[in-house]
């Protein structure tokens, strides 16, 4: 559970597909608006230069928006969050600010137990459901371990068997 890697690719899979809908909408829309729509219709438009640079801009900037709604949304869940309130939060939070009230104040990711697959929060010693020894104990103080301790850096206890990784299925 713990010592997870960050993998930029299992991230990105994690975005829905309206997400990446909604991205290629909103890039083709500001496409179309400053390429098309401006120079036709506008009373003194850019010059095309400007006009092809505002539109990869402002659709490429919509683009990531809207791909971090869909990650926020989909990370949520991964996280055990409410997923409806982080998503309305970061539509509604201006300025990119509710994103970045995500990423400091989201919940690391939950894992699940080995012997009886419940969710567990990151951090437990012990499943709450089926009391599965999730991390090396001290066997007095019942405090987590790291492997290769010989004596429990919190009590002093001499340690043996008791260290001993749990078995991971």
């Amino acid at each position: 559970m713990s010592g997870q890697k960050f993998n930029f690719n299992e991230e990105v899979r994690l975005i829905r597909w309206w997400a990446w809908s909604l991205a290629g909408a909103a890039f083709l829309c500001f496409q179309w608006f400053f390429n098309g729509y401006i120079p036709l219709h506008g009373h003194n438009p850019p010059p095309p230069g400007i006009s092809i640079f505002l539109g990869l801009l402002t659709g490429t900037a919509m683009a990531i928006y809207f791909l971090m709604l869909g990650y926020v949304n989909a990370d949520t869940k991964r996280r055990g969050m409410n997923r409806v309130l982080w998503t309305v939060i970061v539509m509604l939070v201006p300025n990119g600010i509710g994103f970045i009230l995500y990423f400091f104040l989201r919940q690391p990711i939950v894992g699940s137990c080995p012997a009886c697959g419940t969710a567990v929060q990151s951090g437990f010693n012990f499943c709450p459901k089926c009391n599965h020894k999730l991390v090396p104990t001290c066997g007095v103080c019942q405090r987590a371990l790291r492997p290769g301790d010989t004596f429990c850096p919190y009590c002093g206890a001499k340690l043996g068997a008791t260290a001993a990784p749990p078995a991971v299925s």
